[in-house]
C-alpha cells in the first residue's frame, strides 16, 4: 500500500475510477489499515436513522463512505494537475514532491 504514505488528510484529491469519477474533493480521513480514503461530499450513501426514543419519523441521513487510495489522484497545489507524488531528502527532512512540476505538496 504505497499510495497511502502519499495521501494525507487535508489534501485535494480528483477521483480517478468509480461512479464519482471526475469529482474532486477533501480528504477528511485516511484508514491505512485497509488502504482507504473518506472524502468530503463524495461517495455518499443514505442511511435511514430512526429517532431517539421511537417516536416519531425516521430520518434519512447522508454519511460518506471510503473509497480505495489507489482510485485517487493527488492534485498538486501549485500546477493544479492531478500528479503522482514523490519524495526529495535534503539533509535530514524528507518531503512529498510533485512529479510533473517538482513543487513541494
Amino acid at each position: 500500500m504505497h499510495t497511502m504514505k502519499k495521501i494525507k488528510r487535508g489534501d485535494t484529491v480528483l477521483v480517478t475510477a468509480g461512479k464519482e469519477k471526475g469529482k474532486t474533493g477533501k480528504v477528511v480521513r485516511v484508514i491505512r489499515e485497509t488502504g482507504r480514503v473518506m472524502l468530503e461530499g463524495i461517495n455518499l450513501y443514505k442511511k435511514f436513522v430512526k429517532t431517539p426514543g421511537g417516536r416519531g419519523p425516521a430520518q434519512q441521513v447522508e454519511l460518506p463512505r471510503a473509497m480505495d487510495a489507489s482510485n485517487v489522484a493527488l492534485i498538486c497545489p501549485s500546477c493544479k494537475k492531478a500528479t503522482r507524488v514523490g519524495y526529495a531528502v535534503e539533509g535530514d527532512t524528507k518531503r512529498r514532491v510533485c512529479k510533473k512540476c517538482d513543487a513541494t505538496v
